[in-house]
């Protein structure tokens, strides 16, 4: 394992740097953290996604707008104790499967925020589809890919 750290910074990659990691995996640890630093976008993303439909919804102008926004809130409230329930089944020894899980489910409660708040009928959507995160490839694995 020193050696592989030598070796990346020999390669000038600032092993710190969590998108090297990620593109680099030297150890379960690596893994860990990029899965971690997955989730920690996943998650912040979703939060704006339901910032802005709770914006949407108490924007209207029906009597009921309050009430929209706290059904909303309370939806979050039961779905993240759903996420922690589903995804504390999926835990093994390693977390991976609890990372996966919890990133997959953050993933589709963000589109659905998306398409069900997001989209209006008369207009254009108001933030972008969200689509997965992924980790862009290491420069060595890239630079071994025919140019188009």
């Amino acid at each position: 394992m020193i050696t592989l750290l030598i070796a990346a910074l020999l390669s000038g990659q600032d092993y710190n740097d969590p998108a090297n990691r990620c593109a680099n995996p030297m150890n379960g640890m690596d893994v860990r953290a990029c899965g971690e630093m997955l989730l920690n976008a996943e998650t912040e993303r979703m939060d704006r996604y339901l910032a802005a439909a709770s914006a949407t919804l108490q924007g209207r102008k029906s009597g009921s707008s309050e009430a929209f926004a706290a059904a909303l809130t309370q939806s979050q409230t039961q779905w993240e104790a759903y996420a922690d329930a589903a995804c504390g089944l999926a835990r093994d020894a390693s977390g991976y499967a609890e990372q996966d899980c919890r990133s997959e489910l953050t993933q589709e409660r963000t589109l659905y925020l998306w398409t069900y708040f997001l989209v209006p009928e008369d207009g254009p959507a108001l933030l972008d589809q969200p689509e997965p995160l992924m980790v862009e490839a290491a420069p060595e694995e890239a630079a071994g890919e025919p140019e188009e």
